[in-house]
């Protein structure tokens, strides 16, 4: 938590000035796989601010999102095995999630950026259920925008509520900034260990609930 409360300073004190060059929002984008919602909502923020274009930090967003998303489905995918026995304690996680995956390949990645506490479980068990690279580029992309996009929307809004609040506050939005992070990531990191224990159980209720996706 404290590394990552560093990096979040870091990043904040970058955005100071204005990211405009394709390696700044790369890095932007690489960002996502750390502090996960904490970047897209520190964009709007800058974005609301004038330090970088809102269209180009939202992409960055999206593409750092989607990122995160294919690495553990191609890992699983192609080495299911060697994945499985590096993470002994999630095998039955993994186990239970891939017979939902394989009913609902369709609504498990369009889930991918959503399900808090199974990010990388739930990537994995698609690439160990074999959900076709087709389905799970195409949902996990379309999940990727729309989390950027609401995030960054939260973003310019806490930007547009701290400029009722402080005014333009240039002397103020570094370390505004950099407590926006560290409280975006303590919520996630509660909401994440809070749900952890009940994702499958989540999953399983809905895949009762609704009928499974069409067969492929």
């Amino acid at each position: 938590m404290l590394f990552a409360a560093l990096i979040a300073l870091v990043i904040s004190r970058a955005l100071a000035g204005t990211l405009t060059s394709l390696w700044a929002l790369v890095a932007l984008g690489a960002s996502v796989v750390v502090l996960e919602d904490a970047v897209p909502v520190l964009v709007g923020f800058a974005a609301h601010q004038e330090h970088l274009r809102l269209t180009g930090g939202t992409i960055a967003c999206a593409l750092g999102g989607w990122g995160t998303a294919m690495m553990p489905y191609l890992l699983a995918r192609w080495g299911a095995t060697r994945m499985l026995t590096r993470w002994p304690g999630a095998i039955s996680t993994i186990e239970k999630l891939t017979g939902v995956v394989a009913r609902r390949p369709w609504r498990s990645a369009l889930a991918s950026r959503f399900i808090l506490g199974a990010r990388t479980l739930l990537p994995l068990a698609c690439g160990v259920a074999r959900v076709p690279a087709a389905i799970y580029v195409i949902g996990s992309a379309i999940s990727s925008v729309v989390w950027a996009v609401a995030l960054v929307a939260l973003g310019w809004a806490s930007g547009e509520t701290v400029l009722l609040v402080l005014g333009r506050a240039r002397r103020h939005e570094l370390d505004i900034g950099a407590a926006l992070v560290v409280i975006v990531l303590l919520i996630v990191l509660l909401l994440q260990r809070r749900n952890r224990p009940h994702v499958v159980e989540e999953l399983q209720s809905a895949d009762q609930i609704f009928p499974p996706d069409p067969p492929r």
